[in-house]
């Protein structure tokens, strides 16, 4: 299968590095240039459980150096999507798969609005991956990880097997999930609550999910994420939100969040996607999210005020 991941930051190499080593042909497809350059220039360094390695992979800047693929896999921001799913669509032939498990809400409306439905295929990872710095990936996750995909139009063809049995040769455990829409508002559990608030401070997940002032911000908000998915049709209890989120947590205790990257380097994250889409919907439906809500609009002045931080001061 020839593959290629829009998007090759921390998620997209990891994606990419296993899918390579279990013998697909695979381009890495992302606009850092001096990532691109270092695995062309040396494989992609893979650190997993204090080893690290090399990993043969392509990569590039351009889409059309690839060609068409089978897979497309898209894992940019969701702030970059429309831009990103334009570009690739040299990527994409009459048969090709699109397959998006990028994390929050919307993302599919806007890859559907260049590729056909029935091409189109949406999942959720609870893997994680940082990344050290240009060509060189670590894994983060200390457990085996989940990985569920399921087709936008509800027809499980040939195709999409043939992809989960690819990602699965290479240890990304892929299971064809047709309640995949729960395990993404489950997933939001995570997103919108350990992974925001560890942006809004500056720590790991392990860290700020262990601090006990936390606690009742995070329950607050998988209440709300739960309210809001109920009142869509989706059968998501508090019980499993919030047993999820401890137990993620804990298996991704080293993992250092994209959001938590994001604010650190002085970037836009995905809170639009995340906590704002939990907003968004909540009031669509009449569902209070004062929780959300709160992270949300601290994330909002963290972006906006890049410029005018205070760094330090004189002690008196």
């Amino acid at each position: 299968m020839k593959v290629a991941v829009v998007g090759a930051g921390a998620m997209g190499s990891l994606f990419g590095g296993r899918l390579a080593e279990a013998g697909q042909e695979v381009w890495l497809i992302d606009v850092w240039k001096a990532h691109v350059e270092a695995i062309r220039a040396g494989g992609l360094g893979f650190s997993e459980r204090g080893v690290t390695r090399r990993v043969a992979v392509k990569a590039t800047t351009e889409p059309p150096d690839a060609g068409p693929v089978d897979l497309v896999i898209v894992f940019c921001k969701h702030n970059d999507t429309a831009e990103a799913i334009r570009q690739a669509t040299p990527l994409i032939a009459p048969e090709t798969l699109v397959l998006t498990l990028q994390n929050g809400i919307g993302n599919v409306d806007i890859i559907k609005a260049v590729v056909p439905a029935e091409r189109v295929v949406m999942g959720l990872t609870t893997l994680a991956a940082i990344l050290r710095g240009p060509g060189h990936v670590e894994a983060s996750f200390l457990g085996r990880g989940e990985t569920y995909i399921w087709p936008v139009s509800g027809r499980v063809t040939p195709p999409v097997e043939r992809v989960a049995s690819a990602m699965n040769a290479a240890r990304l455990y892929t299971e064809i999930s047709p309640d995949v829409e729960f395990r993404i508002w489950r997933k939001l559990v995570i997103n919108a609550g350990v992974t925001a608030l560890s942006a809004v401070v500056p720590l790991t997940i392990g860290d700020i999910a262990a601090h006990p002032n936390a606690r009742e911000i995070l329950e607050a908000t998988t209440r709300e994420i739960v309210a809001v998915a109920q009142k869509k049709g989706i059968p998501l209890t508090y019980e499993e939100g919030i047993e999820y989120l401890w137990r993620v947590s804990a298996e991704a205790k080293t993992h250092i969040g994209s959001m938590t990257v994001d604010v650190t380097r002085g970037r836009k994250t995905e809170i639009e996607a995340i906590n704002g889409a939990v907003v968004r919907e909540g009031e669509r439906l009449g569902v209070p999210t004062p929780a959300n809500r709160f992270i949300y609009d601290l994330i909002r002045i963290i972006e906006d005020t890049y410029e005018r931080r205070i760094t330090g001061g004189e002690r008196r």
